[in-house]
C-alpha cells in the first residue's frame, strides 16, 4: 500500500459571524474529503470549493483510492472577521471635538499595514492619529471641528485582527452633535 499525498494549496473564506454558515474551504478537489476537527465523520469534497461552513477548525485529506490509503490531514481554519463590540460616541449632544473609541471583539493587528480607516459621512472626513490600548482591542482616534446640530455616520473599515482577518465595513454607528 501507499499513502495518498497530503493536500496542498488549500485556503479559506471567513464566515460573516459565529451564527452564520457562509464560510468556505477553497482549493479542494473531488479526490478530497473534509470534516470539522471535532467530528469523526469525513465528507467528500464536492469540487474546488466547500461552501456553507460555520466558523471552526476543519481537516482535509486526500481520500483513499485503489491501493493508496487516505493521506494525513491538513488543518484549515474558517475564521470570523473582527467585529466592533462598542463605539463611542452615540446618540445626541456629542461634543464638536473629542475621541472616537472603538472596541473590537478580539485582539487586532496593530501594525501600520493592518490599520483600517475611520471616517465620517462615507469618507468625507477621514480621521487619523489614533492609538491602540495595551491589549490591542481598543482603538482611540481624535476628531475635531464638527458642525453644531449635525448628524454624523461613523464608517470603520479595513481593520485586521491578529490572525489577518479583515473586518467587514461597519456603518452602523451614528451620532448628532450638540446644538449651538
Amino acid at each position: 500500500f501507499t499513502v495518498a499525498p497530503v493536500p496542498t494549496g488549500l485556503g479559506s473564506s471567513p464566515a460573516s459571524d459565529t451564527s452564520t454558515s457562509n464560510g468556505a474551504i477553497t482549493g479542494t478537489t473531488t479526490s478530497m474529503e473534509y470534516r470539522l476537527k471535532t467530528s469523526s465523520t469525513w465528507i467528500s469534497a464536492p469540487g474546488d470549493t466547500i461552501s456553507g461552513l460555520a466558523a471552526g477548525t476543519y481537516e482535509a485529506r486526500t481520500k483513499s483510492s485503489g491501493t493508496a490509503i487516505a493521506s494525513a490531514s491538513t488543518e484549515i481554519i474558517v475564521a470570523v472577521p473582527p467585529l466592533i463590540s462598542s463605539l463611542t460616541h452615540a446618540g445626541s449632544d456629542v461634543a464638536l471635538s473629542g475621541d472616537i473609541v472603538i472596541t473590537f471583539d478580539k485582539n487586532m493587528d496593530t501594525s501600520a499595514g493592518a490599520l483600517g480607516i475611520i471616517s465620517f459621512d462615507g469618507g468625507t472626513t477621514v480621521l487619523d492619529g489614533g492609538s491602540w490600548n495595551s491589549t490591542a482591542d481598543t482603538y482611540t482616534v481624535p476628531y475635531t471641528g464638527l458642525d453644531y446640530s449635525t448628524s454624523y455616520t461613523v464608517t470603520v473599515r479595513g481593520f485586521k485582527d491578529a490572525s489577518g482577518n479583515t473586518m467587514a465595513d461597519d456603518t452602523s454607528h451614528t451620532f448628532t452633535t450638540l446644538a449651538e
